[in-house]
């Protein structure tokens, strides 16, 4: 016969027990005991060896350094992580803003790299130089007008086999 295997129980794990909290609050008072401890050893042996003024500021300077980091670790808020990327990007991943579109109000973006999966955005060559009001040269561009919301620019994008990860989801 084989023994049933136990089944967990509401409440068995360490977070929701309450053990794991009761343990993180126990943090600094363990820090602090383990580091006037430690300073205490420090300076104890440095007095010891006849280096009294040095264990004594070595001591001082210990709990310092102590009270400094546990301000720093255990009383300051926590930075919370903000959105990746900072920032929203003129044009699409890995192209480059070529026209900002001062004039026509259609900003233009290059392609150096060739990023585009489907090939309607060629690859341009750095050391030509493209205009953009250039129809020939249209094949090296992306258009992006102003006025579009971030559902047409996603679309857009994903027409030219682009990605832009700052205002498209996945």
């Amino acid at each position: 016969m084989s023994s049933p295997t136990p089944t967990p129980t509401a409440g068995s794990t360490l977070t929701s027990s309450g053990i794991l909290p009761t343990v993180q609050s126990y943090g600094p008072y363990i820090y602090w005991g383990l580091g006037l401890v430690a300073s205490l050893g420090i300076g104890y042996v440095l007095y010891k060896m006849n280096y009294q003024i040095a264990g004594v500021l070595t001591f001082l300077g210990c709990v310092l350094a102590l009270f400094y980091y546990y301000v720093k670790w255990f009383q300051l808020p926590s930075k919370t992580e903000g959105s990746w990327p900072p920032y929203t990007t003129a044009c699409p991943d890995f192209l480059t803003l070529a026209d900002a579109g001062s004039t026509g109000g259609v900003a233009k973006c290059i392609d150096y790299v060739g990023v585009s999966a489907n090939g309607r955005l060629q690859k341009a060559d750095p050391k030509q130089t493209y205009k953009p009001s250039n129809p020939s040269d249209a094949k090296y561009y992306f258009p992006i007008n102003k006025t579009d919301k971030n559902t047409d620019l996603c679309q857009s994008a994903a027409e030219y086999g682009l990605t832009w990860s700052t205002i498209c989801p996945e």
